[in-house]
């Protein structure tokens, strides 16, 4: 049987990400007081001893509480949390200009985008960077959540979206390092609905890897070494052949469909 989590590690959780006992107990969706009263010996319920244990553990997964429920405490409380947080991530949500142009790059040039979709194709933009050119895109890290890769500044810019599509941006055209490759990935991957492209990367050992992980990062030495696997198996030589990797996977998803259909 799975202990109650402890008033030491509650402290821990406090210390851990900076934030006070009222803010924790609103970000978590407790009532206001609940943190306050766990440490004064009231006893802790199983389903909140699992949340807290959950983030204790986790910054990402705190760090999903403190921005879907930031509106609902002060302003102040957030950014120090956040600034716990990153310390911990050892990186920064704000400071990568290349993510942020790509990614309004793709918006401003797909009509038929999410944010699930986005997520993926910023992915397929870091992965066949390293393949065409041995070099990352960007410099933030990516992330494995339960839907595929994920780029975390970019999810929580565009979370108010929820599934629906995302506008295209009303902005001037944003220059962008590697527009051709980037272009390529909006023909070969830009195509498929956020479900089948969420189906791609869950086939593959960067994403498995990633979300086995303790922080649930994709590694820079598993993008890279994945890398490498696919320009091998595919040939892959130029920007121009990344399209046998979609039409590989594209392939690999109907079959599965056919199976689904006759089960």
């Amino acid at each position: 049987m799975d202990s109650i989590i402890s008033i030491k590690e509650i402290n821990e959780i406090i210390e851990k990400y900076n934030i006070g006992k009222r803010p924790l107990s609103i970000i978590l969706g407790f009532g206001e007081i609940t943190i306050t009263r766990y440490l004064d010996g009231y006893p802790v319920t199983k389903q909140k001893s699992d949340i807290l244990k959950e983030i204790l553990n986790s910054p990402e997964e705190f760090l999903k509480y403190l921005e879907k429920n930031k509106d609902d405490i002060s302003n102040i409380a957030y950014a120090k949390s956040k600034r716990s947080v990153e310390k911990l991530l050892n990186t920064k949500f704000d400071n990568d200009n290349e993510l942020e142009n790509v990614s309004e790059y793709i918006v401003r040039n797909n009509d038929d985008i999410t944010n699930l979709s986005l997520q993926k194709l910023l992915y397929y933009c870091q992965l066949f960077s390293y393949v065409t050119m041995n070099e990352p895109m960007f410099v933030s890290q990516c992330s494995a959540w339960d839907h595929g890769p994920v780029y975390r500044s970019i999810y929580y810019k565009y979370k108010a979206n929820g599934s629906e599509l995302i506008a295209n941006i009303d902005t001037q055209n944003t220059k962008i390092k590697y527009k051709e490759l980037v272009d390529e990935i909006i023909k070969d991957f830009g195509c498929f609905s956020g479900k089948v492209l969420c189906f791609f990367t869950h086939t593959e050992e960067t994403w498995k890897k990633g979300y086995q992980a303790i922080n649930n990062n994709i590694s820079d030495e598993d993008m890279k070494k994945f890398a490498k696997t696919i320009k091998n198996k595919y040939n892959i030589n130029s920007i121009s052949d990344i399209s046998k990797y979609s039409e590989a996977l594209i392939n690999i998803y109907k079959s599965e469909e056919m199976k689904w259909k006759k089960a």
